[in-house]
């Protein structure tokens, strides 16, 4: 008997809620607009930031390598100082280049004494070829004598000369200026002329930096440079993030020897202050292409989804639609839109999350200062 009252009590509250449901007028009317951030695609001729891995380098590097053979004596630096050009490096035994030096200018002297000699015999043989008392054969055969002992000078005077040369090669010296390496010789060994590195020189003002172009990348730079040609006035992003004080400009434009389409790049930068050291990374950033008539967006309305970009354009009936376009470079808050977007168009800013394609929104135009305080941190105009 209970049981069929609990059922029948069921039955009689469904019925009830039943006949509420049909009774109660459902509530009408579409949802309410999404409330988005938009901004207009504006044309501008924009100059293109571009930013390319660079590699610092010398301009030189060399083996100091001695010009004579001896043991090194003396040192007069260590590894790893900056040295002046002309300055000395090392000195290698001299002693036996002074005794070939003192040898060679005796050898001299004594050929220049008898070449002085047979000179007051030409001319007394010369007088007595005037008073017959000498026949001309024997005048030429002084004469020829003559200038063999002065043969002999010259080639005693260069044996002298080379000499001294030896004598002063003996204190090594840096051909540039620039830093040395740690792999410098000790005192006592034994160096072979033109064999034996003593130790590594590397220059260090100015400096290149080296980097890649594709052929595409190289032609454009070349074709739109504005201020001259391009590659001139080109900065330098230190690992740190900061902008090197100086400006660089292009030297050295050479094919990759490997092939692909590319081009070796070298741009040379003072570096006075010696901030720049060989083997760092550094990003070339180059500002000299100009895109006329280029399409801008803000930065923020671009969507990357897989391999596309993508933008929700907003018509005007307020409809949102979806678009597939083609980016070139990056203008501050913006980016230049080089395919699939027109000037005019409205593209959504902020909000994207909350919308899909077909959608009915409720657009706020956003302004170029609205765009700067938000990456400034400024609260955002609406719909945030």
């Amino acid at each position: 008997m209970k049981r069929k009252l609990t059922v029948g009590i069921i039955s009689a509250l469904t019925v009830s809620v039943l006949l509420m449901s049909c009774g109660k007028q459902p509530a009408g009317g579409p949802p309410p607009e999404t409330l988005v951030n938009t901004f207009v695609a504006t044309t501008s001729d924009t100059p293109i930031t571009a930013e390319y891995s660079g590699t610092i380098m010398p301009l030189q590097s060399v083996s100091v390598k001695a010009r004579i053979n001896g043991y090194i004596v003396e040192k007069y630096v260590t590894g790893g100082t900056y040295v002046e050009a002309g300055q000395p490096l090392f000195r290698i035994d001299s002693r036996q280049y002074e005794s070939g030096l003192a040898a060679a200018r005796a050898n001299t002297a004594q050929a220049k004494a008898n070449y002085e000699n047979a000179m007051r015999d030409l001319e007394r043989y010369r007088m007595l070829l005037e008073q017959g008392a000498i026949s001309e054969q024997q005048f030429s055969r002084q004469q020829a004598m003559t200038e063999q002992y002065r043969a002999v000078v010259a080639a005693g005077e260069a044996q002298a000369e080379m000499a001294a040369d030896n004598v002063a090669d003996t204190v090594v010296r840096a051909p540039f200026s620039g830093v040395l390496g740690v792999d410098d010789l000790a005192e006592g060994t034994m160096v072979t002329a033109g064999v034996t590195p003593l130790v590594t020189l590397t220059s260090s003002a100015p400096v290149y930096v080296q980097f890649r172009l594709s052929e595409t990348e190289y032609l454009q730079m070349s074709a739109q440079a504005h201020d001259g040609a391009w590659g001139e006035n080109l900065k330098l992003r230190l690992a740190d993030g900061s902008l090197y004080s100086e400006t660089g400009e292009v030297k050295v434009v050479e094919q990759n020897a490997t092939g692909g389409g590319q081009f070796v790049i070298r741009a040379v930068f003072a570096n006075a202050d010696g901030r720049l050291r060989p083997g760092m990374y550094a990003n070339i950033v180059s500002d000299s292409r100009i895109a006329h008539g280029s399409i801008l967006i803000p930065r923020r309305a671009l969507q990357p989804m897989l391999d596309k970009e993508m933008v929700m354009v907003v018509d005007a009936d307020n409809k949102v639609s979806q678009k597939v376009v083609r980016t070139g470079g990056v203008v501050g808050d913006y980016i230049v839109v080089t395919d699939g977007l027109h000037a005019g168009e409205t593209v959504v800013v902020e909000g994207q999350a909350k919308i899909r394609s077909g959608q009915t929104v409720k657009a706020h135009m956003l302004t170029k200062e609205d765009i700067a305080g938000a990456r400034t941190g400024a609260p955002a105009a609406a719909g945030q």
